[in-house]
């Protein structure tokens, strides 16, 4: 799915840091933020439509046995909701925030929409609608959309170096 690929992907992950910044989530909520970015549409080469997110939340843990329950849990939470209307995220609850504070799993899911949406910019301002954008934080981005989005079409080395992870906890 040409939309929904390794670009997209890298783009989601990095509003998710950008948001995540701004909203100075702790280290470990920042870093479930930005592997629910990249990881958020593994379940799509599995099925179309809304259920990929149920199917790309169910593969998490094998791509992740590392990372703490509580922390899966939130991940989990918030890709099986970014295709869920806001108005539906309660009955999903049940299936993994047991462990993980429900304020937090929400926050996760609500950003992983707003970027998801925020990457829309790259398909032109037809396929941009700046309504889905829910959170403040979110509806500051569409500008850094479209430098993200030119960044990555006129310098993709830029880009990939820019996306690039030290091994020390520390984004370039």
């Amino acid at each position: 799915d040409p939309l929904h690929g390794l670009c997209h992907a890298r783009c989601c992950g990095l509003y998710m840091l950008i948001m995540g910044l701004q909203l100075q989530l702790p280290e470990p909520w920042l870093e479930a933020a930005i592997l629910a970015g990249f990881y958020h549409d593994i379940g799509r080469r599995l099925t179309a439509g809304n259920a990929h997110g149920v199917l790309s939340a169910r593969q998490l843990p094998e791509l992740f046995p590392e990372l703490d329950h509580i922390h899966m849990a939130a991940l989990q939470t918030a890709v099986h909701l970014h295709c869920t209307p806001e108005a539906d995220f309660d009955t999903v609850w049940h299936c993994y925030s047991a462990l993980a504070p429900n304020n937090t799993c929400r926050l996760l899911a609500q950003m992983l929409q707003n970027a998801d949406s925020l990457d829309y910019v790259r398909l032109g301002i037809r396929g941009y609608n700046g309504r889905f954008l829910t959170l403040d934080v979110a509806k500051a981005l569409p500008l850094c959309a479209l430098e993200v989005n030119l960044l990555q079409f006129c310098y993709p080395e830029a880009f990939t170096k820019l996306m690039e992870f030290d091994g020390r906890s520390q984004w370039n």
